[in-house]
């Protein structure tokens, strides 16, 4: 979730610099809206378009190391103390803000629907008369004006016009589209900017259209500034003030360049590239050729196996660089192939003990002592766990020289009572223990016997990852 995230971020502030680079100053205005229309829905949905590709995808290497289990006898394992999970507040955060800025919209919207006036009809228009003394102004299909305007029945041609304009053209619709992606992201400081930028636009449009009608750019400029000494404090509504008239005047009296509709084509292989870089690759599998090697080299490494003993005369085989048949199975998500490769590594002390996860240091086994045997024994236990784990839930960061210790409760009966896990990375420790509920799952243990009787017992299972 991250990464698409990010990606929305970055992709909204590339396509809004482009359109101050390039499009801004220009007077193509209404392919200016769009293009802004376009660009915010495409950053918002770019990160999940699938691209098909016939490449294969780059293979990441997972040694899987293994380590000799070392058994336990204890009943019971003591859950670890742990700090507080300040990610647990992020879900909270967001909805809170997202439901202020929903009740700000909504108030706004009550606000403007609530002015004091009346209502008629003037030239097929849903016009609003208000008491107050505002700046006209436009919202959905309803024009707004004060008394003042409106005198013998008729409104001045060029406001009426400019209004027009913003209700023909549906410019509240742009607005509302910005509005409810804030809501949504309010988190992407560039939809601020997207909204400044639209509503000017907007402007731009609407003074065209009065330019192109009345031919008198001087007496409609006049009328525009008597209208920013006046006080407008409705959100959703296109506002006079001084930055934005500014604007609005310099753009009237303004020219298109040469390039102008050079760098509206231009736009679409920015778009093209942009498509390239933020969406998902899908790869193609890879040869089956690579695949018949991979099977020959595996069949000639099961001939070669090695034996470590614990303490405990506890047996345990690791395979020399064998890649078994259960790890080519693709356990990933969609989009995502990882390939695991088993590696033998000799035995470590762990300066980890059980007394860590606060277990009682438990009394040293008799000489009769035998373990508890997952079935199919220890080796399937690892197959079985190398074919479940899910690579592709920790983030890349995390991938490098990663290890925990698992430690797995079986009581007397062969059930699996408890099973922990003590890493330095949470999100490898989560999908380690996820990943050994799911193999242990309904399975029956040969419980461990102590003097042939049977007791319960914890042993641990160090797990390292070497991603590459």
């Amino acid at each position: 979730m991250e990464t698409i995230v990010l990606k929305i971020i970055i992709c909204s502030g590339i396509l809004l610099g482009c359109y101050y680079l390039f499009l801004a100053k220009e007077k193509t205005f209404i392919f200016n809206r769009f293009f802004l229309i376009f660009a915010l829905v495409f950053s918002y949905v770019v990160p999940f378009i699938t691209i098909q590709t016939q490449k294969t995808a780059p293979t990441e290497k997972i040694l899987f190391q293994q380590e000799n289990v070392q058994t336990v006898s204890y009943s019971q394992i003591a859950t670890p103390q742990e700090g507080f999970d300040y990610t647990s507040l992020i879900l909270p955060i967001y909805l809170l803000i997202s439901g202020a800025v929903l009740c700000h919209l909504l108030f706004s919207i009550y606000k403007i629907k609530n002015l004091k006036g009346s209502k008629i009809v003037y030239q097929n228009r849903r016009i609003k008369i208000l008491e107050d003394d505002t700046p006209p102004f436009s919202f959905m299909d309803t024009i707004y004006i004060s008394k003042d305007y409106f005198k013998d029945g008729n409104i001045e041609d060029s406001i009426f016009l400019h209004e027009e304009i913003h209700v023909k053209q549906k410019h509240t619709a742009d607005v509302l589209l910005l509005e409810i992606l804030k809501i949504l992201s309010w988190f992407n400081p560039f939809i601020y900017f997207y909204k400044k930028a639209m509503i000017t636009n907007h402007e731009f449009i609407a003074d065209e259209e009065v330019i192109h009608k009345n031919k008198n750019i001087k007496n409609y400029q006049e009328l525009i500034l008597k209208e920013i000494l006046k006080q407008q404090d409705l959100n959703l509504i296109h506002q006079f003030n001084f930055n934005n008239t500014k604007k609005r005047f310099i753009m009237m009296t303004s020219k298109n360049s040469k390039f102008a509709k050079a760098k509206n084509y231009l736009t679409i292989p920015a778009f093209t590239a942009l498509t390239l870089i933020f969406a998902e690759k899908a790869y193609a599998n890879n040869m089956p050729e690579t695949e018949s090697k991979n099977s020959n080299s595996l069949q000639s490494a099961d001939n070669t196996t090695k034996t470590y003993h614990t303490q405990q005369d506890i047996d345990f085989k690791v395979q020399q660089e064998r890649l078994p048949n259960e790890l080519k199975k693709d356990t990933t998500p969609k989009k995502t192939k990882v390939t695991a490769k088993l590696q033998e590594i000799k035995n470590t002390n762990d300066d980890h003990t059980v007394t860590d996860l606060a277990i009682a240091p438990p009394p040293p086994p008799s000489e009769n002592f035998v373990q508890a045997e997952f079935p199919g024994g220890n080796n399937e236990l690892r197959k079985q766990f190398g074919n479940a784990f899910n690579a592709s839930v920790l983030g890349k960061n995390e991938k490098s020289n990663m290890k925990t210790d698992i430690y797995i409760s079986v009581d007397e009966n062969g059930k699996t009572t408890n099973i922990k896990a003590d890493g330095k990375i949470a999100a490898f420790n989560n999908e380690a223990v996820r990943t050994m509920k799911e193999v242990v799952s309904n399975k029956t243990w040969k419980p461990a016997t102590d003097d042939g009787k049977p007791i319960a017992t914890v042993f641990r299972l160090p797990i390292a990852f070497n991603f590459q």
